[in-house]
Order: C-alpha cells, then structure tokens, then sequence
C-alpha cells in the first residue's frame, strides 16, 4: 500500500489546490481565491499565483469630464474604482465663464459677469454664450 502525500505536490502557488495521486501531482487552479475585494480588479489564478489586472472600463461613472480609473487601493472602496474631475474637459473656450467638473452633474459652465466688467460707467457688463458684451446705458 502507498500512502499519498500531498505535499510533496505543492506548488507554493497559493491559488492551486495541488494533490498527490497514483497517476502523479495533479494541479487545480481557483480564480475565486484570487478574489482582492475591488470590482475593477480582473482576478485570475495563472500557474505563477494571482494575477489582478486592472479594468478601467469597469470604472465609467457616465459623467465625460472626470478621470475614471481603477486604483484598487485602500480608500477606493469596494468599486476600487476613482472617478477624478478634470476641470479642463469642461473648457467652453468663452472667457467669462467659470468651467469646471462636477463628479455627480459634469461639466458646469457658470456665468461670471464679474469677468466683463470694462470699467466704463455706462455700459452693463454681460458675459454670453459669445463671450462680454457691453451694452450701452444710458439711464
């Protein structure tokens, strides 16, 4: 009678189940061992151990002006997904306008007519879809 011992089967991969049988060592890998908790992470038990590939695709917020991507760090929560605004995407090319990202609405373009003043007492200041305008008062 042989006793089998599974040890002498193991592979240090610690996602594989690696046992002795009368045919010889028999590897079985488990990707659910793998598991890192993080949503955006792909995790795949390979013959070298875990492997858990970043899918930034998982991390699409739906809003266009942030930064999506999968860190899988501590802090990302279970998504492991961030979703960084980029106030640059928001430029409307109107320079009075103040642009920047909103990570829950998107790109907000605020009026600023602040940024038209033109120091002439008699026109009022507005800034537009085109840009300041000075419209001539004369009240």
């Amino acid at each position: 009678e042989h006793i089998l011992d599974d040890s002498a089967c193991d592979s240090g991969n610690e996602c594989s189940e690696d046992i002795c049988t009368h045919n010889g060592c028999e590897r079985t890998l488990h990707d659910s061992l793998c598991d890192d908790g993080y949503d955006c992470t792909v995790d795949t038990c390979t013959l070298s151990g875990c492997s858990n590939l970043h899918d930034d695709s998982v991390c699409d917020d739906g809003i266009d002006c942030t930064v999506d991507e999968c860190v899988a760090t501590d802090g990302s929560g279970d998504s492991g997904c961030a979703n960084a605004p980029d106030n640059s995407a928001c430029d409307d090319w109107v320079d009075c306008t103040n642009d920047y990202c909103s990570p829950t609405e998107g790109c907000i373009n605020e009026i600023n007519n602040d940024a038209c003043d033109d120091e002439v007492s008699c026109t009022i200041d507005m800034c537009t879809e085109n840009g300041c305008e000075h419209v001539y008062n004369d009240h």
